[in-house]
């Protein structure tokens, strides 16, 4: 229960520093009907999003300038820059003065998520999985006492899925 509570406050001063450092308005990216996505939120791991350059570091700036009073810190080894824009090129972001790093691909919650928005990364790697959990099932699979419909079941319930 008490890590419950901690993770609820976790997530409660997540959403408060999202709210009070971003201007939707003029930050994040733009939807069709007009509509902007300045954030992704998960527990205590914060996306920003924007159309430029600028505009990301802006978001940066304004979410360092909340957190601090409430003595929370970017982990700037964690913090990465991923762009789908043709500013790629040149894009440097800071956070505390320190450069964070430009990424092409990066894993965010078990999912590969690319830059160009393809998703050959991560259908290697759910194929790379899917092979591995195979492999460790081979006993199962070479056992002749297991009917063909019980191998079936443990096939589609653990290796489809994958």
């Amino acid at each position: 229960k008490k890590g419950f509570l901690f993770l609820k406050k976790s997530m409660d001063v997540v959403d408060y520093s999202m709210r009070k450092s971003m201007d939707v308005a003029s930050h994040g990216i733009q939807w069709s009907g007009g509509a902007n996505l300045a954030d992704l939120e998960f527990v205590d791991d914060i996306t920003l999003m924007s159309e430029t350059a600028g505009n990301m570091q802006a978001a940066t700036d304004a979410l360092v300038k909340v957190v601090k009073p409430l003595g929370l810190k970017i982990n700037i080894e964690k913090s990465k820059i991923m762009v789908d824009r043709p500013w790629l090129d040149d894009v440097t972001v800071t956070a505390e003065g320190k450069q964070l790093e430009l990424f092409n691909n990066f894993n965010y919650l078990g999912s590969t998520i690319s830059g160009d928005g393809s998703v050959d990364a991560e259908r290697n790697v759910q194929i790379g999985n899917a092979g591995a959990l195979f492999g460790h099932l081979h006993n199962i699979w070479r056992m002749k006492h297991i009917n063909l419909q019980t191998k079936m079941k443990l096939f589609n319930a653990i290796i489809i899925p994958t």
